[in-house]
């Protein structure tokens, strides 16, 4: 059996997702025969992966029209008895069998988190292809893979797509992010601070942060910096001003996109974890900073509460004025910083690469026989 994963999302979480689950699934034994469809920069990376697998070059951007055109043809090259895509992208003249993991549905919430208006002209002409996208891809799928309860619902309420056919399988965190060396930073990081990771999409909510981080006056809250580390692309601009604007310059630093080394080391000198977003699917660096433990500030968000349960503390996203309280009481409170980094050692001891690829895999021999039994 010949099944096939798209790797060529290689940033930000998805990227994160999808290159774990791949290592993983190649290590499971079995079977299966793995094509591994890659960029030239994670084509070459995949060289050190040992097991059944085998690679295909595939240097098409994702949401592009040569996405659209050419993949449909690699896939078919490539003689697949089963393609996980491990984001919505699926290319329209795709007719294969099909896995899809579904993130969040973030595009379909932007009017009711009330993010719409702060969007780029250019997202806004995208938001629409995207849902299209995203919908008919949840549709036509085999299974359809959610990272959380909290996703799986909102598939059902806006797609209107049988809960029956997705399965709920929790991201893992990487059981050796305690060991990994780390690398200096740019930007001019110097503890004390606090860290946030990520893009900058509205639904982020990083201008209510900035307003909370204003507030922090004092010895210990006003020597903080406030790390907002990421490619934050066309938002850069807005969040330069915002800075300005709230006097904010030399305390608020944008190291950019980091390697996992650097990573590391932000994640290792933190005050705390920050991540107070209007909307998520998993939450990804609220549990590695768990892993490393680093306490977590989040929004009282279903999908954070769910994943993080009682390891964190939680404010409200819509109030800017409760996110400064967060960010005051564990930059003040020792005994509470401790409390939390023990509970969220506990809690990320709980998710691992190995059983999502586990339980990935298990979907897969059932799509495949299914197929089989006609």
């Amino acid at each position: 059996m010949r099944i096939g994963i798209d790797l060529r999302m290689d940033h930000s979480g998805i990227g994160r997702y999808s290159l774990r689950l791949a290592e993983e699934l190649v290590g499971l034994g079995g079977s299966e025969e793995y094509v591994l469809i890659a960029q030239t920069k994670r084509y070459r990376e995949l060289e050190r992966l040992e097991g059944r697998f085998e690679r295909r070059l595939a240097d098409i951007g994702w949401y592009t029209v040569s996405e659209q055109v050419r993949l449909p043809g690699i896939l078919r090259d490539a003689k697949l008895d089963l393609v996980h895509f491990p984001n919505f992208n699926v290319p329209f003249a795709h007719r294969g069998p099909y896995v899809v993991t579904v993130h969040d549905l973030i595009h379909f919430l932007r009017k009711d988190l009330g993010t719409s208006r702060s969007d780029s002209a250019a997202s806004l002409w995208k938001s629409l292809p995207y849902r299209v996208v995203l919908a008919r891809a949840v549709r036509n799928a085999d299974r359809v893979i959610a990272v959380s309860e909290t996703t799986k619902r909102a598939i059902v309420d806006r797609l209107a797509v049988a809960p029956t056919r997705i399965d709920v399988i929790y991201e893992g965190v990487d059981a050796e992010l305690k060991a990994q060396a780390e690398e200096p930073a740019a930007g001019g990081v110097r503890a004390p601070y606090f860290l946030c990771v990520g893009n900058a999409y509205p639904h982020k909510n990083l201008p209510r942060l900035l307003d909370a981080f204003a507030r922090l006056q004092g010895d210990v809250l006003g020597a903080h910096q406030l790390v907002l580390a990421g490619n934050h692309g066309v938002f850069r601009s807005a969040l330069d001003d915002r800075v300005r604007e709230l006097g904010l310059e030399g305390r608020v630093i944008f190291p950019g996109r980091v390697t996992d080394a650097q990573l590391a080391g932000l994640y290792r000198h933190a005050t705390a974890l920050v991540i107070v977003s209007l909307a998520e699917g998993f939450g990804l660096p609220g549990l590695e900073a768990m892993a490393m433990g680093v306490p977590v500030l989040a929004s009282a968000i279903d999908a954070l509460t769910e994943i993080y349960a009682d390891a964190a503390l939680y404010v409200d996203p819509l109030d800017s004025e409760d996110i400064a309280r967060g960010l005051a009481e564990l930059g003040t409170n020792g005994s509470l910083r401790t409390a939390l980094g023990e509970r969220g050692v506990e809690r990320a001891a709980e998710f691992s690469w190995r059983a999502t690829a586990e339980a990935t895999r298990q979907i897969y021999l059932e799509c495949l026989d299914r197929r089989k039994r006609g």
